[in-house]
């Protein structure tokens, strides 16, 4: 199975060109850490988190599947 995988997302801060490591890979780590840095990406988390996975991929990582996840917030 693959690693990692490359993605465009155009609405996104920064470079719309993105790596991702795979869910069956997030799937076997043991604990998830994810960074957010600043008021605005603690609120866009929020709102991905109330949104199906198909339009917020980061809610995925918050299912009952998943290895436990720490949320670190850098302001």
């Amino acid at each position: 199975s693959r690693t990692f995988m490359a993605l465009t997302a155009p609405d996104a801060a920064g470079s719309a060109e993105r790596l991702t490591l795979t869910r069956g890979k997030l799937m076997q780590a043991g604990e998830l850490v994810l960074l957010i840095a600043g008021e605005e990406k603690r609120q866009r988390l929020a709102v991905a988190l109330t949104q199906p996975f198909d339009e917020a991929p980061v809610a995925a990582l918050f299912s009952q599947d998943m290895p436990s996840i720490s949320v670190l917030w850098a302001p």
